[in-house]
C-alpha cells in the first residue's frame, strides 16, 4: 500500500484521492470474487431471480385452477348435485356422514358439502302463494357446510370453482322464487348493474414484480459493495498494510475518499449491469409474452429503467459509504462478515416499509434512505410515480449519502480504528468514544419509533404518546446511560440554570410557534401539505370532549421531559466530548428534526432542535431547553385547540416582542457573582 510511486506531496487533495482510487481499483479488479459479484451475478442470476419465480408461480396457480375438484355431497339434494355436476372442473360423488372424513383424510375427495335436511326441503318445495313465503320467514334459513383440509394448497386454489358453482345455484334459486311472485322480470330489470372495471386484471403473483424488484436491486448493491469495502479496509488492517498509510504523504481523508469512490464505482457498475440485464431479459427474453405483454399496467420501458437508475445512484453512494463505515469499525475479516448479516437485515427491514400500506402512505418515508428508494422504484414500475416524489427521493438520498460518506471518511483519522486498538471501558468513558454504540442505539430507537410508534398511533393517539415517550424514548435513554456508566448529573446537565436563560426560554416559547407556522406556510408553496391529513391527526389528538389540560399534559409536558433527556441529555452529553460546539448543535438539531418522522416538519423542528441544543450548551443546564420545549408545544396545542390565527398582526407582534426579550436576556453579560 505504499504511495511512493508518484510525487504527490505537492498535489491537490483531489489528485491524491485519484491516485489512491486508481491503485485500489487495480487491486479490486484483480480479485475474482469481486468480479463475480459485480459482473456475473448481476447479468445472470438477478434477472432469473426477478422473472422466473413470479412466472413459475403464476403458471402453477393457473394450472391448479384448472384441476378437477372432487366434491363429495353428504345428504340428499338432487338439484344441487345436478348443478355442481354440470359445473366446470368439478366432479361430484355421494358420501355418507360416517365416511366423509375418512375420504377427506385419504384425499379421495377434496371438499365435502354437508346438506342439512332442511336445505333439501326448502329447495325442493314449490312456493306458489305469498303465504308460502311467509311460512318460510318463520324458520331460519338452512345453510350448507363445506369441510376441507386447508393444509392442501391444491384445494385452496381450486375452491374458487366450488364457490362460483354454489353462487350460481343460489342465484338461479332466487330468480325462480321471484318469478313465482310475479316480480322476477321487474327485479331483474331494475336491479341489473353493469360493472366496467378500468383496472387491469391481475393476480397476487402479478404484484410480486413491483414488490420484489426493489428488494432485489438493493440486495444486489449491498452484496456487491460489502465485500470490496471489507477487503479494502478490514482486510488491509488485518494484513498489516493499512498502518503503512500513516507515513504516506497523503491526507487520511483523501485515502478514505479514494477507497469509497472505488466501492461506489463497483456498486454503480453492478447496478447498471443488473438493470440492463433485467431489462433485456424482459424485453427480448422468452418471458416477454408472459410478463411484459401480459402486464400492460407495469412500465418496463426505457424511460422507466432510466428513472430507476436515476433514483438508485445516490442510494448506491449511500450503501457504499455504509459498507465502508461498517468495515472501518471492524478489526477482523470474520467480525466484518458477522456485521454483514445484521446490516442486511436492517437494509431489508427499511425496504419492507414501502410494502406496508399503513406506512407507505406516510410522507416521511420519502426522506428515509433505502425506504424512499424502494417506494419510488415500486411507483415507477406501477406507473404511479410523480416528478415531485422522484426529486424528493433523489435529493434526500443524496444528502444522506454525502453525510454518511463524510462520516466514513473521517473514521481513518481515529488511530484506534486504524491500528485496531481496543479502548478500555474507562478510556471510553473519559473520551466519550461511543460512536459504534450510539449508531446501534440510535438505529434501534428509530426503528421502534418508526414501526411500533406509528402502529400504536393507529390504535389510540393519546395512549401511544404515553407509551412512546416512556418506553421508546425515556427508558432506552436511561438504559444507554447505565450501559456507558456515565455520570448521570453531569451527562444530563442537571444543574441550576442562570435566570436569564430561563427568561429567554419563556420568551421564545410563543415566538418559535409563530416562526414554525410561517416556515410551514412558505414551505407548502414548494412542498404541498395534506390538509385533510392534518385535520385527521388534530381530530385524533383533540376529539370533542377532551380537556385542553389533558392534551397539554400528554403532548407537551411529557415530550419536554422525555425527549430533552434523550436528545439534550444523553446524546448531547456524550457527543459533546468529541464534537466541536457548532457541529454538535447542528447534529443534535438534525437528529431532533428527523426523529419526529414528519417530512413536512423536518425544517421547523430541526431549527427548534438547534435552538434547544444551543440553550443547553450555553447555560450548561438542561432545564431551559425543557422549559422552551414545553412552552412551544403548549402554545401550539393551545392555538390549535382555540383555532388561533397565528398569522395575525397581534400574534406576529407578540412573537417579535418575545424575540427581543430573549435577545436581551441572552445578550446580557452578568458579573461572575451574579452568574454563580
Amino acid at each position: 500500500m505504499s504511495s511512493s510511486t508518484a510525487p504527490i506531496s505537492n498535489g491537490k487533495p483531489m489528485s491524491k484521492t485519484s491516485i489512491v482510487f486508481f491503485k485500489e481499483l487495480k487491486e479490486v479488479l484483480r480479485d475474482y470474487r469481486t468480479l463475480i459479484m459485480m459482473i456475473i451475478i448481476p447479468t445472470l442470476f438477478y434477472p432469473a431471480m426477478l422473472v422466473f419465480p413470479a412466472t413459475f408461480a403464476k403458471q402453477s396457480i393457473a394450472k391448479l385452477g384448472q384441476n378437477t375438484v372432487m366434491v363429495g355431497i353428504v345428504g340428499d339434494c338432487e338439484p344441487l348435485e345436478k348443478h355442481l355436476q354440470s359445473a366446470e372442473h368439478l366432479k361430484v360423488v355421494q358420501l355418507s356422514e360416517s365416511d366423509y372424513r375418512e375420504k377427506l383424510k385419504s384425499n379421495q375427495v377434496d371438499v365435502a358439502v354437508l346438506v342439512p335436511p332442511e336445505f333439501t326441503e326448502t329447495v325442493s318445495r314449490d312456493y306458489i302463494t305469498q303465504q308460502d313465503f311467509s311460512d318460510l320467514k318463520k324458520t331460519p334459513v338452512p345453510a350448507l357446510k363445506l369441510v376441507l383440509d386447508t393444509n392442501r394448497e391444491k384445494v385452496l386454489f381450486s375452491m374458487s370453482n366450488v364457490y362460483a358453482a354454489i353462487a350460481e345455484f343460489q342465484e338461479e334459486y332466487l330468480k325462480k322464487r321471484l318469478r313465482v311472485l310475479d316480480i322476477g322480470s321487474a327485479w331483474e330489470r331494475e336491479t341489473k348493474v353493469k360493472f366496467d372495471d378500468v383496472s387491469p386484471k391481475q393476480s397476487d403473483t402479478d404484484n410480486m414484480l413491483p414488490q420484489f424488484a426493489p428488494y432485489l436491486m438493493i440486495l444486489m448493491v449491498l452484496l456487491a459493495t460489502s465485500y470490496p469495502a471489507i477487503d479494502l479496509i478490514t482486510g488491509e488492517r488485518q494484513r498489516g498494510t493499512l498502518a503503512l498509510l500513516l507515513v504516506a504523504p497523503v491526507e487520511r481523508r483523501s485515502i478514505m475518499y479514494g477507497k469509497i469512490i472505488v466501492v461506489v464505482l463497483v456498486g454503480l457498475l453492478t447496478t447498471v449491469l443488473g438493470v440492463i440485464s433485467i431489462a433485456a431479459t424482459l424485453q427480448f427474453g422468452p418471458v416477454k409474452s408472459t410478463v411484459v405483454d401480459a402486464h400492460p399496467q407495469f412500465d418496463f420501458g426505457l424511460t422507466a429503467w432510466l428513472l430507476v437508475l436515476f433514483v438508485m445512484t445516490p442510494l448506491v453512494v449511500f450503501i457504499s459509504s455504509l459498507s465502508v463505515f461498517v468495515a472501518a469499525l471492524t478489526r477482523t475479516f470474520q467480525q466484518a462478515q458477522g456485521y454483514l448479516f445484521p446490516l442486511l437485515l436492517v437494509t431489508l427491514f427499511l425496504a419492507s416499509a414501502a410494502q406496508i400500506p399503513e406506512l407507505a402512505d406516510n410522507a416521511f418515508l420519502k426522506v428515509v434512505p433505502i425506504a424512499n428508494t424502494t417506494l419510488c422504484i415500486k411507483q415507477i414500475i406501477t406507473r404511479h410515480q410523480t416528478w415531485q416524489g422522484i426529486l424528493i427521493t433523489f435529493v434526500s438520498s443524496t444528502i444522506a449519502a454525502i453525510l454518511l460518506a463524510r462520516s466514513a471518511a473521517g473514521l481513518l483519522q481515529r488511530e484506534d480504528l486504524l491500528l485496531g486498538v481496543q479502548l478500555s471501558p474507562k478510556k471510553k468513558m473519559e473520551t466519550g468514544s461511543y460512536g459504534r454504540e450510539l449508531v446501534i442505539f440510535g438505529g434501534i430507537v428509530f426503528f421502534m419509533l418508526f414501526y411500533f410508534g406509528q402502529l400504536l398511533s393507529l390504535w389510540n393517539v393519546m395512549a401511544s404518546l404515553v407509551i412512546t415517550q416512556i418506553f421508546l424514548i425515556l427508558c432506552p435513554a436511561l438504559a444507554f446511560l447505565r450501559y456507558t456508566r456515565s455520570p448521570v448529573l453531569e451527562t444530563l446537565s442537571f444543574k441550576k440554570p442562570s435566570p436569564r436563560y430561563v427568561i429567554a426560554a419563556l420568551a421564545l416559547g410563543f415566538a418559535t410557534v409563530v416562526i414554525s407556522m410561517l416556515i410551514l406556510t412558505v414551505q407548502t408553496k414548494f412542498l404541498p401539505y395534506s390538509e385533510a391529513y392534518g385535520r385527521q391527526m388534530q381530530l385524533m389528538l383533540m376529539p370533542p370532549g377532551r380537556e385542553l389540560w389533558q392534551i397539554i399534559l400528554v403532548a407537551a409536558l411529557m415530550p419536554a421531559i422525555c425527549e430533552e433527556i434523550f436528545f439534550r441529555g444523553v446524546l448531547q452529553g456524550i457527543l459533546r466530548k468529541n464534537l466541536p460546539k457548532k457541529k454538535l448543535i447542528l447534529v443534535i438539531g438534525l437528529l431532533f428534526g428527523v426523529f419526529h418522522l414528519s417530512m413536512f416538519r423536518i425544517l421547523p423542528t430541526g431549527l427548534l432542535g438547534v435552538l434547544l441544543a444551543y440553550l443547553t450548551l450555553a447555560s450548561g443546564s438542561i432545564f431551559p431547553s425543557m422549559c422552551l420545549h414545553f412552552m412551544h408545544n403548549a402554545y401550539y396545542l393551545w392555538s390549535s385547540f382555540y383555532k388561533v390565527d397565528l398569522d395575525s398582526t397581534l400574534c406576529i407582534s407578540l412573537a417579535l416582542g418575545g424575540l427581543v426579550v430573549a435577545a436581551l436576556a441572552l445578550g446580557w453579560k452578568p458579573s461572575q457573582t451574579e452568574e454563580k
